[in-house]
């Protein structure tokens, strides 16, 4: 099966165990289809993978590079694709909720991608609905973006007669 670079990646990112975690998987070795059965067996089809993982002394190194690297399929430290989905949907409603409450972190400074100058956050918009609090980019370049998006919309006008 094509799932098995689980147990088997020769460049698998590296651990507080110092060697490579799959190395230490206690599901190494076995089917791989006992960990990637999402969709066949019915609501037990992976109860047997999640009992091994359970047993595992790497099962939060699995579960974390699910969870990094957005593994949609599979039973990975324990927890089947909906549990993981419920799971980020769960942390998002919450860091939304200390944004309203608390409002983002701004940071000291950040680079425009526009110009590609970084530069204190005073010289930024706000925006609430953005993770950092800032705008996407500097005044300036917000100035001159909004500046040619109002010439394509007077130009699309007229256009239109």
């Amino acid at each position: 099966m094509s799932h098995l670079h689980l147990v088997t990646d020769p460049d698998p990112e590296p651990t507080g165990i110092g060697d490579r975690w799959q190395d230490h998987a206690a599901c190494r070795g076995k089917p791989a289809d006992l960990w990637f059965n999402d969709n066949i067996g019915g609501p037990d089809a992976c109860a047997e993978a999640v009992r091994i993982c359970n047993t595992c002394p790497v099962r939060i190194d699995c579960l974390a590079h699910a969870v990094n690297n957005g593994e949609q399929h599979g039973v990975w430290g324990g927890q089947t694709p909906k549990e993981r989905a419920n799971a980020r949907r769960k942390a998002s409603r919450l860091r939304a909720k200390a944004m309203q409450e608390t409002g983002p972190t701004i940071p000291a400074r950040k680079r425009c991608p526009k110009c590609e100058r970084t530069k204190p956050s005073a010289d930024w918009g706000r925006d609430r609905s953005s993770p950092d609090g800032l705008g996407s980019y500097c005044r300036e370049c917000a100035r001159l973006v909004h500046a040619i998006n109002d010439e394509k919309r007077r130009e699309r006008r007229r256009a239109r007669g």
